[in-house]
């Protein structure tokens, strides 16, 4: 085994100095991304908490029956049969035969 001078390198040190650079820049990037993601999760915007507080109130109204009706409200369908919009076909439209 030759001994070398302390200013030359092979290229098998050139090789493990690189991959030991890229390895603590992997890891730095990793970690600024963990610190950003911790420092961010404390915070949460204002808007964010209505929207939550307003889904939360809709689930709770639609789970509650109703007394009363609108006056304007169309009937509901029959058990077997959906109510359809103007613009809808009829689900088994495909079946049907033209004469």
């Amino acid at each position: 085994m030759e001994i070398q001078n302390p200013g030359e390198y092979s290229a098998a040190d050139a090789f493990a100095l690189a991959m030991l650079c890229m390895m603590f820049l992997s890891m730095g990037v990793i970690a600024l991304l963990f610190f950003t993601i911790g420092r961010s999760a404390g915070k949460r915007n204002a808007q964010v908490d209505e929207l939550i507080d307003e889904v939360t109130n809709d689930a709770k109204d639609t789970k509650a029956p109703q007394a009363t009706k609108d006056a304007g409200e169309e009937p509901a369908a029959a058990p077997g049969k959906a109510v359809l919009e103007e613009w809808e076909k009829e689900p088994d439209w495909w079946k049907k035969t033209k004469p």
